[in-house]
């Protein structure tokens, strides 16, 4: 997260001030080895950005982002994370774990 953005987190903001960054890797759920192990898979990396009112209004005028290349990056209202950041409306559509040990 940048500064606005973990700002708002920290707070509990109901709202993330435009400005606001997010960024996540991405992962497959994984599978279990066999030495027992849990494996997780790197998918990409995914994110979002507020941006100004009138952006997309429905969706909390949020702009998504995600690739597996950096070299080809989708971004604008992505249609699978519009859908999914729906299930979040609450929150300002913002949902996942996060590990506030990290830092910022």
């Amino acid at each position: 997260m940048n500064n606005q953005a973990a700002a708002a987190f920290r707070t509990n903001a109901p709202r993330f001030p435009v400005g606001a960054v997010i960024v996540k890797q991405k992962t497959v759920n994984g599978y279990t080895g066999n030495d027992g192990k849990r494996v997780v898979q790197d998918n990409g990396v995914g994110g979002m950005i507020k941006r100004a009112p009138g952006f997309d209004p429905k969706h909390g005028d949020w702009e998504y982002f995600y690739f597996e290349n950096p070299k080809k990056i989708e971004n604008g209202r992505i249609a699978s994370c519009v859908k999914c950041h729906d299930s979040a409306k609450n929150k300002d559509y913002v949902f996942g774990t996060w590990n506030r040990a990290g830092g910022d």
